[in-house]
């Protein structure tokens, strides 16, 4: 069971667009969403929270650039492991168009970071995101 501390949700309202993720890999649940990634993903938190990543954002079919996915997933594993900040690189990924079988394309640059719990280890991620369309 994952509790977010009312310090942190409060913090979340003004941030930029980020979600809270589990560490839970391979599925990476999203716990939270703040309004400015729901405005930003064209989703809101009944499209997205306690879904896993993919589940709520799967590869569009018309991504032709094919390692999105791994890249995402190999940086919320590093994010973990490491338990350091990972950037990632200005990238396309697409965001499903709700109640359709399309997808509009958007280029992110993204960083997942580690919040950790008063053992020191990750009790979940911070993904931060900035639409570069």
């Amino acid at each position: 069971m994952y509790t977010i501390s009312n310090e942190v949700l409060n913090y979340l309202i003004t941030a930029p667009a980020t979600i809270l993720v589990a560490p839970d890999a391979p599925k990476f649940t999203i716990l939270h969403a703040n309004p400015a990634y729901h405005q930003a993903t064209l989703t809101t938190p009944a499209d997205i929270v306690g879904l896993g990543f993919l589940e709520a954002f799967p590869e569009s079919p018309e991504d032709t650039e094919g390692d999105n996915v791994e890249v995402l997933l190999n940086s919320l594993i590093a994010c973990v492991s490491s338990k350091s900040r990972v950037e990632l690189p200005g990238k396309r990924y697409d965001v499903p168009i709700r109640g359709t079988d399309k997808f509009e394309t958007k280029y992110w640059q993204a960083s997942n970071n580690p919040v950790f719990d008063e053992q020191g280890e990750v009790a979940y991620i911070s993904h931060v995101t900035v639409e570069i369309t």
